[in-house]
């Protein structure tokens, strides 16, 4: 959306490089203000709403990567989206099946447990065992 939104392609590196150093620190208002502020600059206002919009809905989800990735943590996706193709995606998606949120969140739910060695402690007790995260900095 950046892209389209801008004026060419320095342009972008001028608006992009400030937005994702403050994304990696898991500053999001911060990165939402930087785009705000650039918002006469832009060739097509339409297209940097559309990306205030993503990055707005997503807001509680980006996380601090930087520490993440210092407290040697994942920080990618590509595990989750693979267990979602393999686990989930694939079940659903055969001919005739429609499937309720609350059903493909159960399902995912139950590969999970399923996954993870935790199906058996679930079946004896009626609860999945505690997960501890480590915990992180909060972004200054």
């Amino acid at each position: 959306m950046l892209s389209l939104a801008c004026r060419g392609r320095q342009h972008r590196g001028e608006v992009q490089e400030p937005v994702l150093r403050h994304l990696w620190h898991g500053r999001v208002e911060e990165a939402l203000q930087v785009l705000r502020t650039a918002r006469g600059q832009m060739k097509k206002p339409e297209a940097l709403e559309e990306l205030l919009g993503y990055l707005e809905a997503r807001k509680p989800y980006l996380v601090d990567y930087a520490a993440r990735k210092e407290a040697g943590l994942w920080i990618a996706s590509n595990r989750v989206e693979k267990f979602n193709d393999q686990a989930i995606a694939a079940r659903c998606k055969h001919q005739g099946m429609a499937w309720t949120p609350e059903g493909v969140e159960a399902l995912a739910r139950l590969q999970a447990a399923r996954r993870n060695g935790e199906l058996a402690y679930f079946r004896r007790r009626g609860e999945l065992p505690g997960w501890n995260e480590p915990q992180l900095q909060q972004a200054a």
